[in-house]
């Protein structure tokens, strides 16, 4: 990228892209999970921050709690296919 303008519009770009796409909510806390789920919005899980509630996480969205940002970006690429 020629600037860090053009960095950060790429990258909103693409978040805008996975919102209005997929319809998903990137979280890492409990609180999170539920307020997608009365929303009615898919929340991924991010588990590889410290403060991670792992259990918690993976009990009430099993199957969408990432623990790298590759595994992630890879379920996301998919989704975006």
């Amino acid at each position: 990228f020629s600037n860090i303008g053009q960095f950060f519009s790429n990258v909103w770009d693409n978040i805008t892209r996975i919102f209005v796409n997929i319809g998903t909510y990137i979280g890492d806390a409990v609180s999170d999970v539920i307020a997608c789920k009365e929303a009615g919005v898919k929340c991924l899980s991010v588990g590889w921050t410290p403060d991670a509630k792992l259990d918690e996480l993976h009990q009430l969205n099993p199957g969408l709690v990432f623990m790298t940002v590759k595994e992630m970006r890879d379920y996301l690429k998919k989704q975006l296919a």
